[in-house]
């Protein structure tokens, strides 16, 4: 199993999974925000910043790092490949845009 933690950006709030290392690392991520929307109670509109990427001489806001790269995400190789198992892994969920985005500017409708 890997390790990880999850953060809602600018906030207090944590989760942390043990996800199974064979999967894929395209799934993890694909599933893993089904998760994180349910535990955390917040849409499914958000970015993931791999916290243990970030340099030491980045001298910014943590929270305000580059995203992880859509290569990284869509990866098809097993999570144990890419994320080592005896480490905890964090991440920052940041939002795309605000909470009452469709509410101020409509919603998708089924048709």
């Amino acid at each position: 199993m890997v390790s990880f933690t999850f953060k809602i950006a600018y906030t207090e709030y944590t989760m942390s999974y043990e996800i199974p290392d064979s999967w894929s690392t395209r799934y993890t991520f694909l599933r893993i925000r089904d998760y994180i929307a349910a535990d955390f109670d917040i849409t499914n509109c958000y970015e993931f910043v791999y916290v243990n990427s970030i340099p030491i001489s980045y001298n910014g806001i943590m929270e305000e790092y580059h995203a992880m790269s859509n290569t990284l995400l869509n990866n098809e190789n097993r999570l144990i490949d890419t994320f080592r198992e005896d480490y905890i892994h964090v991440f920052y969920i940041r939002f795309i845009e605000d909470d009452d985005y469709e509410e101020l500017n409509g919603r998708i409708i089924a048709i």
